[in-house]
């Protein structure tokens, strides 16, 4: 059952990329989910560790879970982005579409059920080439596109790196959470996070991911929301549909 949100309050989204990039990486994210303020996580359903995502998010119902396509990796070196290998060309909308649909048929079949989000690795569908194929593939689900909603003001205000892609673990601490939470505004604000617990995974963000953790799962993260009476939700629980005679709802929990 949903009902509609309350335009004079903060509601919070908390969600966890890359979960299914490794087995390491899911126990960070459950962690955080189980322990803390993560609400949803973005499925990468070509890793290895994407059937276990499926089946922790069976065991753990209230995780949100959406699809975080996967068009191809990118490191940051030499002031630049630069490829390290690519699943499509991205200049190609039909291969684009090809792939985003194979991946979201992949999707169903582990979790049994349609994304409750849509979103991409590295912001990739932020490419204005092939955005209008995510947010047609969006609408047609009737589900967000992370970054693209008007109903979710998204804030990457938690990344531990700077502007070179250099760690900084000091950038995800509780302290700076906390802080980035008091300032939320009325509406429905979503929080990207990359909490994980595999130092061995093979990423310029791999150190940091921890830190990540445990920041997420600070009681004294959680004692500020409950005290500034912020709404933590999920896009499970949010169904964020703009039309003329309505706005977004709420699911009720039982």
């Amino acid at each position: 059952m949903h009902t509609r949100l309350q335009t004079s309050l903060r509601y919070l989204i908390v969600n966890a990329d890359d979960f299914g990039i490794s087995s390491g990486t899911n126990q960070g994210i459950l962690r955080a989910h189980r322990h803390g303020v993560v609400t949803s996580a973005s499925l990468m359903v070509l890793r290895t560790a994407a059937r276990q995502a499926a089946e922790y998010a069976a065991e753990n119902p209230l995780l949100s879970v959406g699809l975080h396509v996967e068009l191809g990796e990118w490191n940051f070196a030499g002031n630049q982005w630069r490829s390290v290998h690519t699943a499509v060309d991205i200049r190609d909308a039909a291969s684009v579409g090809k792939e985003l649909h194979r991946q979201l048929n992949m999707f169903t079949e582990l979790m049994g059920r349609p994304p409750t989000h849509l979103d991409s690795h590295q912001h990739m569908h932020m490419n204005a080439e092939i955005l209008p194929i995510f947010r047609s593939v969006a609408e047609a689900l009737e589900i967000p596109l992370r970054s693209c909603h008007p109903a979710v003001q998204y804030r990457g205000v938690f990344f531990g790196a700077d502007e070179n892609m250099t760690p900084r673990p000091d950038f995800v601490s509780s302290a700076n959470l906390i802080g980035a939470i008091k300032q939320i505004p009325v509406g429905i604000t979503e929080f990207g996070v990359h909490p994980g617990l595999d130092l061995a995974l093979d990423s310029e963000y791999c150190a940091v991911r921890p830190a990540e953790v445990e920041a997420l799962c600070s009681p004294e993260v959680r004692k500020v929301i409950d005290e500034s009476g912020i709404i933590l939700t999920s896009f499970a629980q949010i169904k964020p549909i703009w039309s003329r005679n309505a706005g977004p709802t709420v699911a009720r929990n039982p």
